[in-house]
């Protein structure tokens, strides 16, 4: 502008608002994880921040008076650590659910500790601290969960005390399964170190009731590959592995000699399930089929294009043929597996389901 006067001597032209003029660094406040998003509450001067561990977490913003300052009504603003909020559930995905035989809670498993919920309220009633669980399930009596680790180790807990009472370093690699003998006397459990260990439950009466396990050494087998899945067919007579070789062998659960091996699925098998009269194995695969087999003579009955993506649980309805399975495509199915058709497909999941459990009368099934 000609007209201007021009700026006195010392003196910088004013060349516009900076933000440095209207902001100014304060405190910094440090959060337990990292915030994922943020709500400002202007009634009280407070924010209200979502982090990663899954933990809500309030701020609060506090003008106090600045001792240091030259004028003494000069005021600073200080930040406040308020209320917090750990919601119940799991800090990392879950890996393992398990329903109680009377249906009454269900359990969670997880990367840092192990959950029981009420089936009725779906509230969190206990959480103790575990090691990486991959699968579990409820000892029978529903006092006791027993769950299998990435670390290899078996790690037993008292529902009512909220505490671990016995761990065993079973194996040298993850446990992936964990199947409970139909006499609930006892489990098998199979490995990624490629061996099948079967234990024995002990249960003491009285005053002083307890549950422990041992493991039976003579029984322990070597397979030919790491072992992801393990079931045991309800009547008793077979036992039926996954393997890493795509395969899945089912051997007699007395002797444990060889009775047949399924082949078909171009990619391992992740879980198995055997329908209530012995009939029929099914298989979820990472290749998003299932697989229907007979267990007289092995033959696939059906091969079901099932899933978008790895299956990644399967469980046949109690007394029924009726089939759900669970995939990375975030869907839960329900199938016949009598006519091979879908009944119904369910929604709702924003990201993969790695786990499934469901009642004892199918009246509701978990999925995370």
């Amino acid at each position: 502008d000609a007209g201007a006067p021009a700026p006195a001597d010392g003196e910088v032209a004013d060349e516009g608002t900076h933000a440095a003029d209207e902001f100014t660094a304060l405190h910094t406040h440090r959060c337990s994880a990292k915030v994922m998003s943020m709500a400002w509450c202007e009634a009280n001067s407070s924010v209200l921040l979502g982090l990663t561990n899954n933990v809500l977490e309030s701020v609060r913003l506090a003008s106090v008076k600045d001792e240091e300052a030259e004028e003494s009504s000069s005021r600073t603003i200080q930040v406040e650590q308020s209320v917090g909020l750990e919601l119940a559930g799991h800090r990392t995905g879950v890996r393992a659910l398990s329903v109680a035989q009377d249906d009454s809670v269900f359990m969670s498993a997880a990367s840092e500790s192990v959950k029981i919920w009420s089936a009725s309220t779906g509230r969190c009633v206990r959480t103790m601290p575990s090691g990486y669980g991959l699968c579990g399930f409820f000892v029978a009596g529903n006092e006791h969960v027993l769950l299998g680790t990435k670390e290899g180790k078996l790690e037993l807990f008292n529902i009512q005390l909220g505490e671990q009472t016995q761990t065993v370093e079973a194996h040298s690699g993850a446990i992936y399964g964990l199947a409970e003998r139909p006499d609930h006397k006892g489990f098998a459990s199979c490995s990624a170190d490629r061996t099948l260990r079967f234990f024995d439950f002990t249960f003491t009466k009285g005053a002083d009731a307890s549950v422990t396990f041992a493991e039976d050494p003579d029984r322990a087998t070597e397979l030919p590959d790491e072992l992801l899945a393990v079931t045991y067919s309800p009547n008793g007579k077979w036992i039926a592995v996954a393997l890493l070789n795509h395969t899945v062998q089912v051997l007699f659960a007395d002797t444990l000699k060889f009775y047949l091996s399924l082949y078909g699925h171009r990619l391992p098998v992740m879980s198995l399930a055997v329908s209530d009269d012995s009939q029929i194995i099914a298989s979820g695969s990472a290749d998003k089929n299932v697989r229907l087999w007979s267990t007289q003579f092995g033959n696939c009955l059906k091969s079901l294009k099932a899933h978008d993506e790895s299956v990644m649980q399967v469980r046949f309805m109690p007394g029924t043929h009726y089939l759900a399975t669970a995939g990375r495509d975030h869907k839960l199915k329900l199938w016949d597996c009598d006519s091979y058709e879908l009944i119904s497909t369910l929604s709702g999941h924003a990201c993969e389901i790695l786990a499934m459990a469901m009642s004892q009368d199918a009246a509701f099934i978990v999925t995370a």
